[in-house]
């Protein structure tokens, strides 16, 4: 997944111009330096001049939060616009680098404005891989909530000590994990970030990466990773789908604007009565059923959301990430004293199973609904999710922001919070037919600095002859 740069868009949403202030310490002075965040200690490993040819160079330094919070930090050399600006990471994170999701043509991003940090949330891997978190609970500490908190903090003191001041307006965009981290920060430190952009969020961490990824499996693969249902019968079900559901969020577009009401039926597919070229046996269209549905227990109560109609295409290519999401999450992820390799095909789903999957619920996953003390500092919130995320279900995001409605409700909740579907999206990245363009960290800013609350958002076509006006979600 890659920065979707979106050249010649309109630039919507626009904050207030902040005058550009200059360091005034020199770069390679912040190298080997130690200072402390609260009682944690913060070592300046490297710090040396990018970009020094170019109209926006800026002083690249890493570092970490003692016990191993791994850090990186962008901060102008001549373009910095009093903002920072804390780009979360994806997966089970252990890298520091660049993600940012959603942010088409932001031109103070492009133009190099903000101080950027970036985190690996205190452990090296690659994104499935969780075998860090076995025995190391304060890993699963930093991962959860106290990487970007530690982080932020630190990234505050290096930018008071190079510019001598501190930043006017702190923001945090993410997706995925990111948004995660995104909804957590709100959450938990709801002073560390004036607006927040969370996308797609695995909020409910514990569950996702372990009774949705296995039930995907196990209705998709084999155990020697054969397809059940195979590609071409899911594109099909995939049109059928999109036949009966298109328009049903007012815009007929060729893809589910609105997931949630869409109920596919599937007979028309089914072998061999069906005159179409590709069709499904009962038993397939049985698959497919219990995807839409979601993971149930044996007396068919349902235990979290379904796949989303119109997100089948991507099924085939989800399905052997979801194995090792699922893999990891339970072999690694769940407190076991002395962790084992798990079959994800046997996962069950009793009390006894979920109670062991969210053994680090605590920890690791971000449903609070009471964002009171985030609103009443101030800070905005911007949730989007695509209606066919095969990954993390667009479902679950709908559900944490009826929880957060019910919880303030709505008119507090819309104070300081939006939620937007974009349609046709996959897991964090645009796709055609839908909008393959889409900002929403310039509305953010112009709510915060400007109090401007974005009640539409701009979404674009890749080649500029289809254009969205994605509407804020609205409780029933």
């Amino acid at each position: 997944m890659a920065l979707v740069f979106a050249y010649g868009l309109p630039a919507e949403g626009l904050a207030k111009d902040l005058a550009v202030v200059e360091p005034v310490t020199r770069c390679e002075g912040l190298s080997g330096s130690t200072f402390a965040v609260g009682t944690d200690p913060v070592r300046i490993t490297a710090a040396k001049v990018n970009g020094d040819n170019s109209a926006s160079p800026f002083c690249e330094v890493t570092g970490y939060v003692a016990p191993q919070v791994r850090f990186a930090i962008k901060l102008p050399l001549k373009t910095w616009r009093q903002r920072m600006l804390f780009l979360g990471c994806g997966g089970f994170c252990g890298g520091v680098g660049t993600r940012a999701w959603a942010m088409a043509n932001c031109q103070p991003y492009e133009r190099g404005e903000f101080a950027v940090v970036y985190s690996d949330l205190g452990h090296t891997a690659v994104n499935s891989d969780a075998v860090w978190a076995s025995g190391n609970p304060q890993g699963i500490r930093d991962f959860g909530s106290r990487g970007v908190h530690v982080v932020q903090l630190a990234a505050r003191n290096l930018i008071d000590s190079f510019y001598r001041q501190p930043p006017k307006y702190s923001y945090f965009s993410g997706c995925s994990d990111g948004g995660r981290e995104a909804l957590m920060s709100a959450q938990r430190y709801p002073r560390d970030f004036d607006g927040i952009v969370a996308g797609a969020p695995a909020a409910n961490m514990t569950m996702n990466n372990s009774i949705y990824h296995g039930w995907l499996v196990q209705h998709l693969l084999s155990p020697d990773r054969q397809q059940l249902v195979d590609d071409s019968q899911l594109l099909a079900v995939q049109a059928e789908a999109i036949r009966q559901c298109d328009g049903l969020d007012g815009r007929v577009d060729q893809v589910i604007g609105n997931p949630g009401k869409c109920h596919p039926n599937l007979e028309r597919l089914s072998c061999p009565a069906t005159s179409q070229l590709v069709c499904l046996t009962p038993q397939q269209i049985g698959l497919v059923q219990a995807l839409y549905a979601g993971p149930s227990d044996a007396k068919g109560r349902l235990l979290y959301h379904g796949v989303p109609p119109g997100s089948e295409y991507s099924w085939g290519r989800q399905v052997r990430g979801s194995a090792e999401f699922a893999f990891n999450f339970t072999s690694f992820m769940t407190g076991a004293v002395r962790p084992e390799a798990r079959d994800v095909w046997k996962l069950g789903y009793t009390p006894a199973d979920l109670k062991r999957y969210n053994f680090n619920a605590r920890e690791l996953n971000a449903l609070d609904p009471d964002l009171g003390a985030f609103n009443s500092g101030g800070g905005k919130l911007l949730v989007w999710h695509g209606s066919a995320d095969s990954s993390i279900p667009p479902g679950s995001s709908s559900a944490y922001i009826e929880a957060v409605r019910k919880r303030m409700g709505v008119a507090k909740a819309n104070e300081f919070l939006r939620f937007y579907l974009v349609p046709g999206m996959a897991h964090c990245t645009p796709i055609a037919p839908g909008p393959t363009a889409v900002n929403f960290l310039d509305p953010l800013m112009q709510w915060v600095e400007d109090g401007i609350a974005p009640n539409s958002i701009p979404a674009w076509s890749a080649s500029g002859a289809a254009d969205w006006n994605l509407k804020p979600y609205v409780s029933d």
